[in-house]
């Protein structure tokens, strides 16, 4: 069978891939539209490493047909998540609509801490789909506005697909002192295992 591009890229999402992880993390209570006990019961009958969970895709469905306005603030979070289990399917041209006209709609309105965290999957997305040089550049400006407010774990919880998108950045020497930080930022784990991503949300810089 022949590999997709995304997976030759190495971000995780093929079915056992870190990306698809995020069935893994939804308990979280990130969004509350989710039942959590619904999604224990999903994932025990699921199995682990296969994907958003049907709870999540079924919310993405619903709250994509409601056409929310990126310019709205109270729209940004909601956004960002829609993108995550976009990017998470593989879907990953709806990811980059989705966060386009976001991203826009942040920096017009100022919102700093939302802007970081959507160039930043739309960094993911766009290292999935092959196409490095949008990804680092997107990532770059990231780095511009992240780096003088010291965020961290902002970056940090995209787990694995974040750690070797700043590896690579790394190597071009982008905000090398700032990416160095970074990178010694992500967990050591257990030889053959890699951080798992966290769906955007609110937590510390």
């Amino acid at each position: 069978m022949a590999t997709r591009p995304h997976e030759r890229a190495g971000f995780g999402l093929s079915a056992n891939g870190p990306l698809h992880r995020l069935a893994e993390e939804w308990e979280m209570g990130i969004l509350s539209a989710f039942p959590k006990r619904g999604l224990r019961a999903e994932r025990e009958e699921r199995g682990p490493g296969v994907g958003p969970p049907q709870a999540a895709r079924d919310w993405a469905s619903t709250y994509h047909q409601s056409q929310p306005d990126p310019r709205s603030y109270p729209q940004a979070l909601p956004l960002m998540t829609l993108a995550w289990v976009e990017l998470a399917r593989g879907r990953l041209d709806q990811a980059l609509d989705c966060l386009e006209p976001l991203a826009e709609a942040a920096a017009a309105g100022g919102w700093i801490d939302a802007l970081i965290r959507i160039l930043a999957l739309q960094a993911l997305a766009q290292a999935a789909q092959d196409d490095s040089e949008s990804a680092l550049k997107t990532l770059s400006r990231a780095f511009d506005l992240a780096a003088p407010e010291g965020y961290v774990r902002t970056f940090v919880d995209y787990g694995a697909p974040m750690q070797r998108l700043l590896q690579q950045a790394a190597v071009r020497g982008l905000a090398s002192g700032y990416v160095s930080k970074l990178l010694a930022a992500f967990p050591a784990d257990e030889p053959g295992e890699s951080p798992s991503p966290q769906p955007p949300g609110p937590s510390a810089p």
